[in-house]
C-alpha cells in the first residue's frame, strides 16, 4: 500500500476489528491504523459499510457500546480524517448492474459492489480490508 496522503476506502471489516476489543483482526487493526494515520490520509467508507459494521458490532458484542463509538466517530465528526460516502440512486444502479454481471465464481457482495463503484467513480486507489478476496478482484479488476 502506498505511503502517501491520498484516500484510502475502509471495508465494514476493518472497522469492525477496530472497534471489537476481542476481535482476532483487532490488533492488526490497530496496527494498521497507526502506520497509516502517520501519513494522515482521508479514510473512506460508505453508508452500507457502517450499516454492515454497526450491525455485526451489535450482534457479536451484544452491547452498543462499541456500536456507538463508531456510530459518533462517523456521524459526529470525531475523525478529521474520516468521510463518508452516501450510495446514492446512482450508485446503487452502478452497483446492481455490477453485482449482476460478475462471475458465479467471483462471489462479490452487493456492500462489496458499493464499494467498488465508490473506488472506481471517487478514484481510490486504496483499500484497507481483510478480505483478501475482494481486495485482489478490485487489483485485478479495477486497475488500481
Amino acid at each position: 500500500m502506498a505511503k502517501d496522503k491520498s484516500n484510502i476506502f475502509v471495508d465494514s471489516n476493518v472497522l469492525v476489528a477496530l472497534y471489537r476489543l476481542d476481535d482476532a483482526l483487532h490488533q492488526k487493526a490497530v496496527e494498521l491504523s497507526v502506520e497509516l494515520d502517520k501519513y494522515k490520509p482521508t479514510y473512506v467508507t460508505n453508508n452500507y459499510c457502517i450499516n454492515e459494521a454497526l450491525t455485526i458490532l451489535l450482534l457479536r458484542t451484544k452491547s452498543l457500546e462499541a456500536s456507538i463509538k463508531l456510530g459518533q466517530m462517523v456521524y459526529e465528526g470525531l475523525n478529521p480524517w474520516f468521510r463518508l460516502l452516501q450510495v446514492d440512486k446512482d450508485a446503487q444502479r452502478q452497483a446492481w448492474d455490477f453485482f449482476q454481471q460478475q462471475k458465479p465464481t467471483d462471489q462479490i457482495s452487493f456492500t462489496d459492489c458499493t464499494i467498488i463503484v465508490h473506488m472506481k467513480n471517487q478514484n481510490i486507489k486504496q483499500i484497507l480490508t481483510f478480505d483478501t478476496h475482494l481486495e485482489k478482484f478490485i487489483s485485478s479488476n479495477l486497475k488500481l
